[in-house]
């Protein structure tokens, strides 16, 4: 108790004004030095300016350095070598497409004691003389035989098939090492740095193909029984390498149909299972330097640790450090080579992310900074946890509740998430709920079967049933939200994005009555353009199945908004991305002119500059103040006059 009672205390003073160590407007990405001097901050010192690079002196409070990279770069990760190297990778905009890609190129920045040099490229963008023939490139490890050498994969639009690069520190030298066996795939590499396995798709069968390496030889081992066959929604992976360097960490889906983690010996072919819920899948695993994973992350509507070794160091720390931030989530990010310090982020759904540093052998806690300083975590709204009883499931859903009394709230909006059979609801900080529940509305977060997190038998429930099940557990989610009276009758909306724009578009035509607003961002108003469009993209046999299996082929237009609108009296939001290659701006076209046919009130808001997700401050900041009008012209409710939570 009595080094409870001391961390306690650290908590207590830690957010006081002149103990935060630096203000960024939002951060981006964290790393933490190996010798605890230095801490890396990729992130934006202010909404509307491009995003940069700090290190912070951790024994020199106030001592800062500020590092720009060329291009329209944003900086996706940050990694500390064990000799003091920072190396940061980019994703890069590229003239002619649409979107940030994955990585683009990788700087280095030499840090010695307090010096700093200029970043320096490391690997970069290649174009050649053909427009769009160049490489991507992204850093496998940072530990190889050699200490001034790392293992770099390219991916290169004139030969498809990964490639892991040697790449020297010092003289900036490359050397080609080992050509995957798949295209569309990544290279994983143990702990030592050599390049081990290959997971990705094949070209010919598009189905999903693990390899391992054998030795140190070209020659591979297909593994690809086991994983699972469920096509481009399968959730199966590896996820490093145990410390033995041979065993490999595999996700797959288990007997009890959920995703479950397995050791595997690529040997004799052989698995154990680690762990497996009944009734949960794996959200997200936490390993230690030595590449032990020490624990999952599961559940739905209470997500909580399994611990998979109670006596690793890791482990201690945050069954330590837990009951002293309630209803948040404890997250290890980094620590220093002899573990003097530990680099710990606290999150929770009213919260973006507190940074800390603690200290094992003291057992208390410095409060380094927020990941978004101008948001205060006790005037938001708290995500609650329910679950439906639905025929024969019991339907996980979140809610989040103004301040204001239930007489005096906006209404109640059902927000339905997009990607069906890949994501699901997650009681993590959201700022869009956020800034609804600011001006009023309750805002409820239906899981509706085929989402991911509750196990296979209810993601495959939502298989060809995207204008059946699926849509009957959302409308089930908003009867059960109306039957409470958390707000005034007569004051139901329904939006998301994607798929959740095509549910809300679709109930407002099954029940006219009883919906008073659709907010549809890039929604899918045609399904037998989606189909055609998915055709192209995945092209394979296994593709084109899968797309059977959970899309089918029949009845597609006539269960489309296009042809439903005329059934539709609620007011209507469409916002579209006029650079969505999902939702293409054309179906937008299609169904406003239907919209406007039958006389239904239609508004429309498109972004020149966005795809399919919405990014940036500003285009976000315009899209939810757009929303909040358009939901209180909708229920002829007057404009709230304080200010919204701004939308990063």
């Amino acid at each position: 108790m009595f080094i409870l009672g001391v961390v306690l205390a650290t908590v207590a003073e830690a957010r006081t004004p002149g103990s935060v160590l630096f203000r960024p407007s939002r951060v981006q990405a964290i790393a933490l030095s190996p010798a605890g001097r230095w801490l890396a901050i990729a992130g934006y010192f202010n909404p509307h300016q491009r995003e940069r690079l700090a290190l912070i002196n951790l024994r020199q409070p106030g001592r800062e350095v500020t590092l720009h990279l060329v291009r329209q770069s944003k900086i996706a990760h940050l990694r500390w070598m064990p000799s003091g190297m920072l190396l940061v990778s980019t994703r890069l905009k590229l003239a002619g497409y649409r979107t940030h890609f994955p990585s683009g190129e990788i700087w280095a920045v030499r840090v010695h004691g307090t010096h700093i040099r200029p970043a320096r490229l490391l690997v970069g963008f290649r174009k050649h003389q053909i427009e769009f023939n160049f490489s991507l490139n992204r850093v496998l490890s940072g530990r190889t035989h050699y200490p001034n050498r790392i293992e770099v994969e390219r991916y290169s639009f004139a030969d498809p098939a990964p490639l892991a690069e040697s790449v020297n520190l010092q003289t900036g030298f490359i050397q080609a090492r080992v050509h995957s066996p798949l295209t569309n795939g990544e290279l994983l590499t143990n702990r030592t740095g050599r390049v081990k396995l290959a997971f990705g798709s094949n070209a010919l069968s598009g189905q999903l193909e693990l390899w391992y390496r054998i030795g140190h030889s070209l020659q591979w081992k297909n593994l690809s029984g086991l994983l699972d066959r469920d096509g481009p929604a399968s959730h199966a992976r590896p996820v490093g390498f145990l410390p033995d360097d041979h065993r490999f960490y595999l996700l797959r889906t288990s007997r009890y149909g959920t995703l479950g983690l397995y050791a595997v010996n690529p040997s004799t072919s052989s698995e154990t299972r680690l762990f497996a819920s009944r009734t949960d899948d794996i959200l997200k695993t936490f390993a230690a330097p030595s590449g032990r994973i020490y624990a999952v992350w599961s559940g739905i509507t209470h997500p909580h640790y399994t611990f998979l070794a109670l006596q690793s160091k890791e482990a201690q720390w945050i069954r330590l450090l837990s009951p002293m931030f309630r209803h948040q989530t404890v997250r290890i990010l980094g620590m220093t080579t002899r573990q003097q310090l530990v680099l710990v982020c606290v999150q929770g759904d009213r919260n973006p992310g507190d940074y800390y540093l603690f200290n094992p052998e003291t057992h208390t806690l410095r409060y380094l900074m927020s990941a978004s300083p101008s948001i205060e975590p006790p005037a938001l709204s708290r995500l609650h946890a329910y679950r439906i009883s639905w025929r024969q499931w019991k339907e996980p859903v979140y809610v989040a509740f103004p301040h204001e009394p239930s007489h005096a709230r906006g209404g109640i909006i059902i927000w339905i998430h997009d990607h069906p059979f890949r994501d699901g609801i997650q009681k993590s900080f959201d700022p869009r709920i956020q800034d609804l529940t600011e001006h009023g509305f309750v805002v409820v977060e239906v899981d509706y079967p085929g989402s991911f997190g509750s196990g296979a038998a209810w993601r495959r429930a939502g298989y060809r049933q995207w204008s059946g099940i699926m849509l009957q557990g959302i409308w089930a989610a908003a009867r059960w939200a109306e039957s409470h009276h958390w707000a005034p009758p007569g004051r139901l909306a329904l939006g998301g994005t994607g798929y959740g724009g095509y549910a809300a578009m679709i109930l407002a035509a099954l029940h006219p009555r009883r919906i008073q607003a659709v907010v549809s961002l890039n929604g899918y108003y045609n399904l037998a353009l989606l189909r055609t469009h998915l055709d192209r993209k995945w092209r394979t046999p296994a593709g084109r199945r899968f797309l059977n299996r959970v899309l089918g082929k029949h009845h597609l237009r006539a269960w489309s908004p296009v042809t439903l609108a005329h059934r539709i009296r609620a007011a209507v939001l469409l916002i579209q991305g006029e650079r969505d290659q999902q939702a293409p701006p054309n179906d937008l076209n299609a169904v406003v002119t239907a919209l406007r046919r039958s006389k239904t009130p239609v508004s429309t808001l498109e972004e020149p500059t966005q795809g399919h997700r919405f990014t940036g401050y500003p285009a976000l900041t315009r899209i939810w103040h757009t929303i909040v009008q358009f939901l209180n012209r909708a229920f002829h409710r007057d404009a709230l006059s304080r200010g919204a939570v701004h939308v990063d």
